[in-house]
């Protein structure tokens, strides 16, 4: 795995800073301390350093364990320095008239050693005046060096004296714009004539077919966008239904917001001439103008009937309107009541029954004539078919035989 050492170094600096900013707050605070300390004594004033306060207590006398005897009318003066503790003074044991001294201390804030003056053998009493207005019971104090102004100093607590570390912003001020969009306040004090602000500005725009994105100008934010109403050649097209294939090829048109190129045939005007032969036209799919037509062009004809079938057809190109069938011949009949047969029409002779010709079979006798004598002969048989007529006469011997009798 690649190690980013430009990150492990930035991180190290990281960690050494603030590793040095805790030492530098511990022997700032130990400072504090053994200078409160040294105040306390009447050897350090409030803003001595270390090397001040180092002479300072290097300069402190070790007096050990310091050991005197005094006696009426003589006063010790306990050295200046260090005492261990287990020293002692002692008084002489004698006689004679005290004259004793009363005294009156203001408190201080250092330490103050009341005797009595030269001429009093002690003290009788002394009187320790109210602490003065200047000095307050500070044991309620909360706040610390970063609560104070740099530069200024306050007693803590502890009545120790202690120097602000709060940093002096004063007047802090900083506009704010669509580039930078936050200000991060610096800890400290701020004077209150600083201001964080943005310039605003107003802006109008048109809707168009495509997103617009409206900046802000470089340092302005802006407070308000008009956004004029959508122009009156924009329609909303949710509704519409139509399809490509609904819209004449070349045509466009909006359908749900998306503009559709039709693609409908376009057929103008569709012309076509039906015949007998072409009895039927299929309607392209598409788009028709309104002018085109669908024709025939009619005739009329006129047919005799015959004896033969006849197939009346019209011309090419066209479709008959009307046929006029004359009128069967005079010579013709309906022959569907005739009843005759061959044999019932004389031979030779022709005949049209129920539309069949029928040639007849009847014999022609023509004149048919005959005798009888009534006598022998009483009778003649007439031979079938035809005759024209004839006679059948009595004979000279019947009336012969007639006469006779």
């Amino acid at each position: 795995m690649a190690i980013n050492k430009g990150a492990r170094v930035a991180t190290l600096a990281e960690e050494n800073k603030t590793n040095i900013a805790k030492s530098i707050e511990s022997i700032t605070n130990s400072r504090n301390t053994i200078r409160n300390k040294l105040i306390d004594f009447g050897l350090a004033q409030n803003n001595d350093q270390l090397a001040a306060l180092a002479t300072a207590i290097s300069n402190i006398t070790d007096n050990g364990s310091v050991q005197a005897s005094v006696k009426e009318g003589e006063t010790y003066r306990i050295p200046k320095g260090y005492h261990d503790g287990s020293g002692t003074v002692s008084g002489v044991s004698g006689g004679g008239n005290y004259n004793l001294q009363s005294k009156t201390v203001t408190p201080t804030k250092a330490q103050q050693p009341v005797t009595a003056d030269e001429g009093y053998y002690g003290l009788s009493d002394v009187t320790v005046k109210a602490i003065p207005e200047a000095y307050q019971d500070v044991t309620a104090v909360t706040a610390t060096a970063a609560d104070v102004l740099a530069t200024k100093v306050i007693v803590d607590a502890t009545g120790r004296v202690t120097t602000g570390t709060m940093p002096n912003n004063g007047a802090v001020s900083k506009t704010l714009d669509s580039a930078t969009t936050n200000y991060a306040i610096p800890a400290g004090y701020h004077s209150g004539a600083g201001s964080v602000n943005v310039v605003t500005e107003t802006k109008t725009l048109t809707p168009t077919k495509s997103q617009q994105v409206v900046p802000a100008t470089s340092g302005k934010v802006i407070s308000s966008v008009t956004v004029n109403a959508i122009p009156d050649n924009y329609v909303d097209t949710t509704d519409a239904t139509a399809t490509a294939g609904t819209i004449l090829d070349g045509e466009t048109a909006y359908v749900g917001g998306v503009k559709v190129e039709g693609t409908m045939p376009n057929n103008g005007a569709a012309e076509k001439t039906l015949t007998t032969t072409e009895t039927s036209y299929t309607i392209p799919e598409g788009y028709h103008n309104g002018e085109g037509t669908v024709i025939i062009v009619p005739e009329q004809k006129t047919v005799q009937p015959s004896r033969s079938e006849q197939n009346v057809t019209p011309t090419t190109g066209k479709v008959l309107s009307k046929v006029t069938v004359g009128a069967i011949p005079a010579n013709l009949i309906d022959t569907t009541d005739a009843t005759a047969e061959a044999s019932d029409i004389l031979s030779g002779k022709i005949a049209y029954v129920n539309g069949v010709k029928v040639t007849g079979s009847m014999t022609n006798n023509a004149a048919v004539n005959g005798t009888i004598d009534g006598l022998t002969t009483t009778s003649y048989v007439v031979p079938a078919g035809y005759t024209t007529g004839g006679t059948v006469s009595l004979t000279n011997s019947i009336e012969t035989a007639l006469a006779a009798i």
